[in-house]
């Protein structure tokens, strides 16, 4: 997705808005409708570590596949 997990981490805190393209992009890695981002239909016990993980995943599947 070419973001920064500190850029990530920024979004999840609110601290930053992504562009509607980096959305997108997020849905699709997520495998949700963009909606999904904006209206949680589950309830969640995530940790931010969960997500740390989820991105370096994703970085190390990137990189499997360049």
């Amino acid at each position: 997705m070419d973001v920064t997990p500190a850029s990530i981490s920024n979004i999840v805190q609110g601290n930053s808005f992504p562009k509607p393209e980096l959305l997108l992009k997020i849905a699709q890695t997520l495998d949700v409708d963009i909606r999904e981002l904006f209206y949680p239909t589950k309830e969640s016990n995530t940790t931010v570590e969960d997500i740390q993980k989820a991105i370096d995943t994703l970085e190390r599947l990137k990189k499997e596949f360049e």
